[in-house]
């Protein structure tokens, strides 16, 4: 019974709880309606922009959804995102996860809640991460690299473009990188001197589903 009331969705919570915690805080309290309805309409006017931006580079003019059920979940998951806050470029993830799988014939509800999941949780610092490794992952690739060598080049050649305008210390970077374990991501492998981390197959399926872009996605800050 205790469960049920700690996962109620903070939606739910009255107006006028909000206003008595602003008005112990000193915020006026006729402010407190229009701030969060000019809030959510923000919010759902960029969510709306960044979907239909998305579609329309994807060239997609509607998703092929069998199952009504999984249309109305995945676009739930959409707004339910927008709803709570994420970032702007965590949008642009989750909808250019919905037309990669839309191009795949993979968009079901499960198989975007697998992605889903990951992207709509990301931090900038992840997604800067992430997308860098990404990035030299390809290019080692390109030059005919093996997978281990591929991932192994990026994450050490990711402290070199990183250091020092985006992250503090090289002990950031890695600590980022350990953050990211939980996601299926990245894993810890023992290496000569000291650890190393390398990326998994869900990585680069990842990656490739959304195309990943950090110029683009880094834009919406």
């Amino acid at each position: 019974m205790g469960s049920s009331k700690s996962n109620k969705p903070y939606k739910e919570i009255p107006i006028s709880v909000l206003s008595d915690v602003f008005s112990m805080l000193g915020v006026p309290t006729n402010l407190i309606g229009s701030i969060f309805k000019n809030y959510s309409k923000r919010r759902i006017e960029e969510s709306k922009r960044i979907f239909f931006e998305e579609m329309s580079k994807g060239k997609i003019s509607n998703f092929d959804i069998s199952i009504e059920d999984d249309e109305i979940a995945i676009l739930q998951r959409y707004a339910l995102a927008t709803h709570q806050g994420v970032a702007k470029r965590n949008l642009r993830l989750l909808a250019k996860a919905m037309v990669g799988l839309s191009k795949r014939d993979k968009l079901y509800s499960d198989e975007f809640a697998k992605h889903a999941a990951v992207l709509e949780s990301l931090t900038r610092d992840q997604t800067l991460l992430l997308g860098t490794i990404w990035q030299f992952y390809l290019v080692n690739k390109a030059n005919g690299e093996d997978d281990n060598n591929s991932c192994s080049d990026a994450w050490k050649k990711s402290f070199d473009v990183l250091l020092p305008d985006q992250f503090e210390s090289g002990h950031h970077i890695y600590a980022t990188g350990c953050q990211l374990f939980g996601t299926g991501l990245l894993f810890p492998q023992a290496a000569v001197g000291g650890s190393n981390i390398k990326n998994t197959v869900f990585f680069a399926e990842l990656m490739e589903l959304v195309e990943m872009n950090l110029d683009e996605l880094l834009a919406d800050d």
